[in-house]
């Protein structure tokens, strides 16, 4: 009989339960974060291509858009011959850099580093005009099987949207990208 206090065998046994506890809310909370990391690129991406289209016709310049892989590049093209201009950046200003637009250390292109790879249908470059209307139909997306309740932007002559993909098997088009509000 027990007077007061827990026996070694209680303790180890609470010990661990604790252990797998902890345990399975690491794993929940990596899967959290990265869903949480991928949803904020399709949070910054179209942020940035909204930006790109804003400032396309703040400046009355077309801006061009290249994609790879893993970044996204931006240029200003003031001559309308379909080519970024050397020293013209459109995103990625930082602390310090020149206020008038152009590229700090005579960048051509200012770019952004993506952390999940995109795909997107039809070539990678496309733009938008002075009158800050895209040049052509696109749907960039990000597959993963994170469900991120935002992987996939669709640009469209006269408007960027948000979106989930329907099917993650399916295609990179608009019509597997669900728009969002």
């Amino acid at each position: 009989m027990k007077k007061n206090g827990f026996s070694l065998i209680e303790l180890l046994v609470v010990m661990i339960i604790l252990g797998i506890l902890a345990g399975l809310g690491t794993v929940s909370f990596r899967g959290w974060v990265r869903k949480n990391e991928l949803e904020s690129q399709a949070k910054e991406m179209y942020t940035d291509l909204m930006n790109a289209r804003l400032t396309a016709m703040h400046r009355n310049t077309n801006h061009i858009i290249s994609l790879s892989g893993n970044k996204m590049s931006g240029s200003v093209d003031t001559n309308g011959d379909g080519v970024g201009d050397t020293g013209l950046c459109i995103w990625g200003r930082h602390k310090g850099d020149p206020v008038d637009g152009s590229c700090p250390d005579n960048k051509s292109l200012s770019y952004k580093k993506l952390a999940y790879p995109m795909t997107w249908n039809g070539a990678a470059t496309f733009g938008f005009n002075a009158r800050g209307l895209s040049n052509t139909n696109k749907t960039i997306c990000v597959f993963s099987t994170l469900n991120p309740s935002h992987d996939c932007i669709v640009i469209s002559s006269t408007r960027i949207r948000m979106g989930k993909l329907i099917n993650q098997s399916g295609g990179c088009n608009d019509a597997n990208c669900e728009a969002k509000k």
